[in-house]
């Protein structure tokens, strides 16, 4: 087959869009960038969200006050529900594991990158629709749970329900284009080298997470435009005066939320389990256990959601069932704490910034497990606990670890270019080199000779010149220069 060569004006140059400012971050498809953004467009959310929070808090901070209407106290309700749950925490998460996951398994980028900004504008167009509904008659105000039937045309006529479907059946398909963007990205462009026994447990969390994002979005999905088409069309599939099942759109959405609360729990996980042995100098104990009790939280939690519906009327074996899952659910999460503990047991613990968060995110994490082991598992407290009281103190005690929990460890840890100094006292050679930086292939730099630790005593790293040797072999992968072969150990005793 003979090649032909072509001039060099024959091929063509593309043009130049000017790759910086503004227009080059909307368009960009980094996943550096695209993560950062992600983390913007949820803190502007967050502010919204609370702002929301808070004029609900003076409505309640004394009896009979006036200071908002029943009307616009249940659109803030809803609202604030939505905001947090669908366009703060979720998507904050998935904007962490957008920057940090190609890193630390060695890609150069995402796998789909065109997919990835979708996904980022996808959230962004979901979250200004919802909100878009105060200005075309009212925001919606069955709550964020939209029970049926009051969500149905004849309970709510405005159009606050409709923007609120259209709303989060955006949010949902970014999130799954993220979470599928997630596991091709980990299963199938890890560097040579890199096992699946030898990734980050931040990575091993956020592709058990997106496992469960695939088998819980589309269940909320379906059940959203079942419900625009009663609203729209007529149709009465959570509608009882037309034969439809009100109790069915129960099952629907807490087949998924139940899930969410894990959605939202998980990649957390991978971040504490990260920054703990980082600044108590030892490796995480039970590496093994830590990966499996995590996909064993995700497929319980698939199998517990009716717990949320004990007082419908079920039946005895079914509430029997339930109950004894959602106490089920505690025995990986337990494993977890219990692994930690024993990292820390022995260790030399430096309490810096991201350390404290740490801790208190296991506090914040014992108290949820235990609201949610007591008020959902307990068939004797369903009569007093059902629905909102039991489900408030029991979604918030994981969002609130799960959003201020992991974010701030993991960007005092990261510290990712744009976001400024924001931790003084992070000593770069504590962090192990996949936590960093692009990941570099395991057969090029050697893991660090380590000496056991004893009680009372830190261990010794023997890292002399890791931080140089890392920086050149990703000097070297930048540039695309051929292998120079096997790296020599570094440190003391290094042969």
């Amino acid at each position: 087959m003979r090649e032909i060569a072509l001039p060099p004006q024959a091929l063509p140059v593309p043009p130049d869009r000017g790759g910086g400012g503004l227009y080059g971050w909307i368009t960009s498809l980094d996943h550096k960038q695209i993560g950062i953004m992600y983390l913007i467009a949820t803190f502007v959310f967050f502010i919204v969200g609370g702002v929301e929070a808070l004029l609900m808090r003076t409505q309640l901070a004394v009896p009979n006050n006036t200071f908002l209407s029943p009307e616009v106290y249940n659109q803030l309700f809803t609202m604030h529900g939505t905001t947090m749950i669908f366009l703060v925490v979720m998507p904050m998460l998935i904007g962490l594991a957008t920057y940090v996951v190609p890193l630390q398994v060695g890609a150069r980028d995402i796998a789909y990158p065109r997919m990835n900004a979708l996904s980022l504008w996808l959230l962004v167009f979901g979250g200004l629709l919802l909100y878009f509904s105060y200005l075309a008659g009212g925001a919606p105000d069955a709550g964020w749970f939209s029970y049926a039937p009051l969500s149905e045309k004849p309970y709510t006529t405005t159009t606050g329900v409709d923007y609120w479907i259209l709303g989060l059946l955006a949010t949902g398909i970014g999130t799954i284009a993220a979470a599928i963007n997630l596991i091709v990205t980990i299963l199938a462009l890890r560097a040579p080298g890199m096992r699946m026994t030898r990734l980050p447990l931040f990575t091993w969390m956020v592709l058990v997470n997106s496992v469960l994002i695939l088998c819980a979005l589309p269940v909320l999905n379906a059940s959203l435009v079942m419900l625009l088409i009663d609203r729209q069309l007529n149709a009465h599939f959570f509608a009882p005066q037309g034969g439809g099942s009100a109790i069915l759109w129960q099952h629907f959405f807490w087949a998924f939320g139940h899930p969410e609360v894990y959605i939202m729990v998980l990649p957390a996980f991978g971040i504490i389990s990260e920054v703990i042995p980082v600044f108590s100098r030892k490796a995480i104990y039970g590496y093994e256990f830590v990966a499996a009790s995590t996909g064993a939280i995700a497929f319980l939690s698939l199998a517990v959601w009716a717990h949320h519906m004990f007082t419908v009327g079920l039946g005895r074996t079914a509430d029997l069932f339930f109950a004894v899952a959602s106490m089920l659910i505690a025995i990986p999460t337990g494993v977890k704490v219990l692994n930690w503990c024993a990292t820390l047991w022995g260790g030399a613990i430096r309490f810096t910034t991201a350390m404290l968060f740490a801790m208190g995110f296991r506090a914040l994490l014992l108290v949820s497990e235990d609201d949610g082991a007591n008020a959902l598992g307990g068939l004797g407290q369903v009569a007093l606990l059902a629905d909102v009281p039991g489900v408030q103190p029991y979604v918030h005690d994981p969002a609130r670890p799960g959003a201020s929990g992991d974010a701030p460890p993991r960007l005092h840890l990261s510290r990712p270019p744009g976001l400024g100094p924001l931790q003084h006292d992070l000593h770069r050679r504590s962090v192990p080199p996949g936590l960093l930086g692009p990941g570099v292939p395991l057969e090029r730099v050697r893991e660090p000779a380590r000496r056991p630790a004893r009680r009372g005593q830190p261990v010794e790293r023997l890292d002399a010149g890791m931080g140089d040797a890392v920086a050149a072999a990703r000097a070297q992968l930048r540039s695309g220069a051929p292998d120079p072969g096997p790296a020599t150990a570094v440190g003391p005793g290094a042969s």
